[in-house]
């Protein structure tokens, strides 16, 4: 690839073109090249591209391809000022790159600058990285990063509001009966609120099962499995469903 630039840049160069020698490194994102090309032939416009590529460094400038973000990063790994690597991720949002993969990579490689290389940053990147990754959807990678600090319960939470519930409850096992619980009582909420009857009795949480029944007005439902749990269930539901129907003004099936 610095073949093809060399042979580019000598072509540009004898083409009395320099500026196109510039903008072609500019554009690949080796600025050190396109302030050599100006200094040389360019010198008016040097101080014009050195301004630019400090704007390029802060993350100033729109439009730019996925590679010309992630290149600021680098460059700043390379050269191993990793607290201004780790700026430099962050600076890349929703706001300029939609590729969901692409946001991801951004910000795990300053997730892992702060891991291996300024761990007084540790807490700070990972819940922002997190945060931002519970607003793309990526519950799972989010509470995954919560998990590498420790902070638990933090993740548990992250796995719940993505619905993981197999995660949390597992994750919760290594916390301690106190969070099993908690999570345990979270999910039956859950299934009631979204209407998941099913999922509650067959989880034996038969009773909430039953109130999910009647209030999503699967009245069928409902008093075939409150008969299964006797008369005094039978009747409250019975007598619940007369209301509803009597609310409704059906009275001949009450």
């Amino acid at each position: 690839e610095r073949q093809e630039f060399t042979k580019a840049e000598a072509l540009y160069v004898r083409a009395k073109k320099p500026e196109l020698a510039v903008k072609a490194y500019k554009d690949a994102s080796r600025w050190n090249d396109a302030t050599r090309i100006a200094k040389e032939f360019l010198p008016h416009k040097v101080q014009e591209l050195m301004a630019e590529h400090n704007a390029f460094l802060r993350g100033d400038t729109a439009g730019e391809s996925q590679e010309a973000l992630m290149s600021r990063g680098r460059q700043l790994e390379d050269g191993r000022d990793f607290t201004a690597a780790i700026d430099a991720y962050l600076q890349v949002t929703t706001a300029q790159a939609k590729n969901h993969d692409f946001l991801e990579e951004v910000w795990e490689n300053a997730v892992k600058l702060a891991m291996n290389h300024v761990p007084a940053r540790i807490q700070e990147v990972v819940e922002t990285v997190s945060k931002r990754l519970i607003e793309i959807n990526r519950f799972a990678q989010a509470a995954e990063l919560y998990e590498g600090i420790d902070k638990h319960r933090e993740a548990i939470a992250v796995y719940m509001q993505g619905g993981l519930w197999d995660n949390a409850r597992e994750l919760a096992k290594q916390v301690g009966p106190k969070m099993e619980r908690e999570v345990t009582e979270a999910h039956k909420r859950s299934m009631s609120e979204t209407g998941a009857a099913d999922d509650l009795v067959y989880s034996g949480n038969v009773v909430e099962g039953i109130e999910a029944y009647a209030q999503k007005g699967d009245w069928q439902k409902c008093l075939e499995v409150a008969q299964q749990q006797g008369p005094h269930m039978l009747v409250k539901y019975a007598t619940l469903h007369g209301a509803a129907l009597i609310q409704q003004g059906v009275f001949t099936s009450a």
